[in-house]
């Protein structure tokens, strides 16, 4: 590990708090698709996003993205092109939609892109 980043991870550990990881699955089961969504607390600190990352996300999540995510557990960012929803995060009354991940292997923590969305029940489409 690089020095120095460990104590990255636990400066992350020390101002989390507790988060809830919501995770959308899926298959084919006798060729209907079954989504299943599983819910698993995680700690993490919710930010207001810099105007630095802001200006260095991809355009169209730029204009969604509205807080930053650290976090040691291992989240899932959506994925269009994959057809993965990704993760969302519950914080109290709040619920966010990870748009893009930005991983530090070498801190050992992950930092998250959010962008709010209304709790209905059902993934929003990217």
């Amino acid at each position: 590990m690089i020095p120095g980043l460990h104590s990255a991870r636990l400066a992350v550990n020390a101002v989390s708090r507790p988060l809830v990881l919501r995770r959308t699955t899926g298959g084919y089961v006798d060729g209907r698709w079954v989504q299943d969504m599983t819910e698993a607390p995680i700690r993490g600190s919710i930010l207001q996003m810099s105007e630095a990352d802001r200006l260095n996300l991809p355009e169209g999540i730029r204009v969604e993205a509205e807080a930053t995510l650290y976090t040691t557990a291992a989240i899932v960012a959506a994925d269009e092109s994959a057809g993965n929803p990704g993760d969302r995060i519950v914080d109290g009354a709040k619920l966010w939609q990870v748009l893009k991940l930005a991983e530090r292997v070498e801190g050992g923590f992950n930092k998250a892109f959010l962008g709010a969305v209304a709790d209905t029940g059902q993934e929003i489409a990217r």
